[in-house]
């Protein structure tokens, strides 16, 4: 009898609480996708997940318009999320979110357009992608309000690819920074829009960002245009990986 006793006490006992920033649960449909860091969680929907770089040569063999991002694969430094298994087997329709993380906040100081303008300029050059930026402005994104720029980013590959359209999104947290691109064909970016933004809205961050603690601090972080040396970086270690 005390053995069966204990052992309904044990079958029966109450799971831990989850830590707060795990609830609520994600909404019917939707699958709660945390970095690997659990830097931030986002709800996505269902079936979405990370692209594995052992899937990278597959799904790149599967889809032949598939966007430039997707097939760069770094999962300490960059990486997609999305339909992966469906990628695999040839279907693609253009949506995904790509996530790129960068030592360092940023502190931006000045003309904020001109420089993320400067920055994507440059990366184009390396990518042989056009990037055009509008509605660049500063922001609370995600269900935290976590501090946040963004902005709108058309990007017209010179190879004839069709152009994709995303919401970026630049979050300083915990002393480094995350940019997230909701991604999916231009043609495609008005109606996807609300989707796109339903998702920035499950956002939420572990650890708000050390800029903003004091002005003095400012002082001392990385400015905006430190992004540019290191996306450079990015592009000199990916092109030693493919030669």
């Amino acid at each position: 009898m005390v053995t069966t006793s204990l052992h309904a006490q044990a079958t029966n006992q109450t799971a831990p609480p989850a830590a707060p920033w795990e609830l609520p649960p994600p909404a019917t449909g939707q699958t709660r996708f945390f970095d690997k860091s659990r830097t931030f969680r986002i709800d996505l929907p269902e079936g979405w997940r990370q692209l594995a770089p052992g899937d990278v040569r597959q799904v790149t063999a599967a889809v032949s318009q598939l966007p430039y991002d997707i097939s760069h694969n770094e999962p300490s430094m960059y990486f997609a999320v999305g339909p992966v298994d469906q990628w695999l087997h040839g279907t693609f329709d253009g949506l995904f979110l790509y996530i790129v993380y960068q030592e360092n906040e940023w502190q931006v100081e000045g003309d904020l357009g001109e420089q993320l303008e400067q920055l994507w300029r440059k990366k184009g050059e390396d990518d042989g992608i056009a990037y055009q930026l509008s509605q660049v402005q500063r922001d609370t994104v995600g269900a935290d309000q976590q501090p946040a720029i963004t902005c709108i980013r058309t990007a017209r590959p010179a190879n004839g690819k069709p152009a994709q359209q995303s919401l970026d999104v630049y979050v300083a947290t915990g002393g480094m920074q995350v940019s997230l691109s909701f991604t999916c064909p231009q043609t495609d970016f008005a109606q996807r829009e609300p989707q796109l933004r339903a998702m920035l809205d499950t956002l939420r961050f572990a650890r708000r960002a050390r800029g903003e603690t004091s002005n003095a601090d400012r002082l001392w972080s990385p400015i905006l245009i430190g992004a540019v040396v290191g996306l450079v970086l990015v592009l000199i270690y990916r092109s030693k990986r493919r030669v």
